[in-house]
């Protein structure tokens, strides 16, 4: 059996990573050093720190990326971390690198394999919560590592709701975030309809 101990979560934005760290009480980097690592460090960033152990399994999650991309500019906005003048295409082509994202290699954090990938383009992920599948994957996690994660939803202060995504993206942008996101379209299935 594994330890929650031996867990990290390696926390993208806007895949109901809160949800999924504190219903299932794991410790992102950050909770294991404030001082060295960000709240959405990537899996690069951790392996190389002088925290991670080798023994450790990293979990992440993923979110559909026409959504999960539409939820981080409007969060964004809200919490005043994306200039109020800069539209959502301006975004798209050139994210502002705020919050608490921290990647050692600079890439495009609008892609789920800058959280997951080595500068190989191998993955450091053991296991992947799909957000729209996440009680599912959560206890096939437990089935295959000999675990007892439990998943209690966690509800944060801001729901992000109102816009729906659909409606702020262009042809442009969509295919932008199609050639974009290839990578974690195509491995997990995602498409234009929520899936």
């Amino acid at each position: 059996m594994v330890s929650k101990n031996d867990i990290v979560y390696i926390h993208v934005p806007k895949t109901g990573g809160k949800s999924i760290y504190i219903g299932c009480g794991l410790k992102r980097p950050f909770e294991i050093n404030e001082k060295a690592l960000g709240k959405h460090s990537t899996a690069a960033h951790y392996v190389q720190s002088n925290n991670y152990k080798p023994n450790q399994i990293l979990i992440s999650s993923v979110r559909n990326p026409w959504e999960r991309i539409a939820s981080l500019y409007n969060y964004l906005q809200a919490v005043g971390t994306c200039p109020r003048n800069m539209t959502f295409q301006q975004f798209l082509y050139n994210p502002p690198a705020g919050g608490h994202y921290v990647d050692v290699y600079d890439r495009n954090q609008l892609q789920v394999q800058t959280y997951a990938n080595d500068i190989d383009g191998n993955s450091l992920i053991d296991y992947w919560i799909r957000l729209e599948h996440q009680e599912e994957d959560i206890q096939s996690i437990n089935d295959k590592i000999g675990t007892q994660l439990t998943y209690q939803r966690h509800r944060s202060g801001w729901d992000g709701k109102g816009v729906t995504y659909k409606s702020m993206y262009t042809y442009e942008t969509y295919e932008y975030i199609k050639t974009l996101c290839e990578w974690e379209i195509d491995f997990f299935g995602y498409n234009w309809d929520f899936s």
